[in-house]
């Protein structure tokens, strides 16, 4: 199982965003993804026109899933008429820092005779 985050543009609507997200919502239960974190980041202006949209509401999850199921949920997020656009990026497991050694100086001896 690895982790990924989803980000989803709906339309701005209040109708278009709560069909949309209830859709999504019931792939993610049907697909036996476990959604960790999710998260509502309101109405944006999009960079440029999507579908005659200016303006699109956007939605993270955080979730945990097989590798396999990834690309069915991406075939099913294309088909969804709410979704503007969506992308799925695999979360990079976060290792802890290695502690760097400080470089020893060789210890130079003069010897005085």
């Amino acid at each position: 199982m690895k982790t990924y985050e989803l980000t989803v543009i709906f339309r701005a609507s209040e109708d278009e965003f709560t069909k949309g997200k209830q859709l999504v919502d019931e792939l993610l239960a049907k697909q036996q993804i476990t959604v960790d974190a999710s998260q509502d980041l309101s109405v944006r202006m999009l960079a440029y026109p999507i579908d005659r949209e200016e303006k699109g509401r956007y939605l993270y999850y955080e979730f945990t899933s097989p590798p396999e199921t990834v690309s069915s949920l991406e075939r099913a997020l294309k088909l969804m008429n709410p979704v503007l656009k969506h992308l799925i990026v695999k979360k990079e497991e976060e290792k802890p820092a290695k502690k760097k050694q400080k470089p020893q100086r060789a210890e130079t001896s003069e010897s005085n005779e």
